[in-house]
Order: structure tokens, then sequence, then C-alpha cells
């Protein structure tokens, strides 16, 4: 094999630890209005002391969390992916996904949550990730089916976003779904 096959090909993702380049454009997420309102949490606007703060204070310190951002090769980095509220004895995790707008409405989603997962269930070990959607957030709910995940319930009114209360979906995949689908 010659060294031109080992490079990356534009366009190929890759996931990889979150750094100090990666601020302003995770800032950019948390700040985005379009984002913030198809998530199931919130944050106020944060600013670029507050984020490289996060980063400095706050990140080294997470036990219970992955994060790790998504990059095409030789273009951009297009979002971030996490795994939080690990729980070693059980083998759970509940995860979550941003991708910038520019980046939304194609492939890459199912891509990064993809090689996600292959990450969690195969190099870390983790039996079931499970997570939540609003119910309005159709785009989601094709997404988290086409990776093998079910939907096993919801919550009313769980979320007050835009004025208005929100139901909740809550879904699941364990490693042998994930495996079977692969």
């Amino acid at each position: 094999m010659n060294s031109q096959e080992n490079r990356p090909v534009k366009g190929e993702m890759l996931l990889r630890s979150i750094e100090e380049r990666d601020i302003d454009i995770l800032r950019e997420m948390m700040n985005d209005p379009g984002i913030e309102y198809s998530v199931t949490g919130w944050s106020l606007p944060i600013s670029t002391v507050a984020q490289k703060k996060w980063f400095s204070e706050v990140l080294p310190k997470e036990k219970t969390t992955v994060r790790m951002m998504i990059e095409l090769t030789g273009e951009a980095v297009i979002g971030c992916v996490y795994l939080h509220d690990l729980d070693p004895v059980n083998k759970t995790g509940e995860i979550g996904i941003k991708i910038l707008r520019s980046y939304q409405g194609k492939n890459h989603p199912y891509r990064a949550l993809v090689l996600f997962g292959d990450h969690c269930f195969n190099e870390l070990g983790i039996y079931c990730i499970y997570g939540k959607c609003l119910v309005s957030n159709v785009a989601t709910q094709r997404l988290i089916r086409k990776l093998g995940s079910r939907i096993e319930g919801r919550q009313r009114s769980a979320v007050f976003k835009d004025g208005k209360r929100h139901d909740l979906l809550h879904f699941s995949i364990t490693a042998d779904d994930f495996r079977r689908l692969r």
C-alpha cells in the first residue's frame, strides 16, 4: 500500500476529542436558536469567556461524559456528539448530538452516530444507549429509527420551549440491536 492510500479522503468523517480550537464552534451551536429549539435541554447565550472557562475548568473534570467533535476530513468540524450520565455498573449512558445547521438535513448525523455507537459499544463496553427527543423533532425520530433505536415511551408536557409545553419521546438501543443492524 502506498502513502496515497493512507491519506484521509475529503469528506471522510472522523470523531475526535474536543480541542481548544473547537470553542467557537461549540459556542455557535449553543447560541443558535434553531438548534436550541430542536433539543430537549436549554441553555442561556454563552459568551466566549464562559465557553473558554467551561473548556479549561469543567471539561477536564467530567468523569461521566464522553464528548467528541464530528469532523469531515479536509472540510470542517460539523458538530459534536456525547454520551453523558455514564453508568459504569449498568453500562448505560444518555446520548446527545448537535450538528451545525448548515450540515443538517444530510446523512451526516447518521454517519456520526454509527461511528459513535461503534465506539461506545465496542470500545467503551456500553451495553445500552438511551436518549430523548421532542415529539416535534421528526428528523431526530427518523434518525433514531434508522439507527435501530426503539421508542419506548412518551413523557407528556416535559419541556417548555417557545412559550408552550412539549412532549418528549424516550428511546434506546442496545449493543445487540446495534450489531444486528450493522
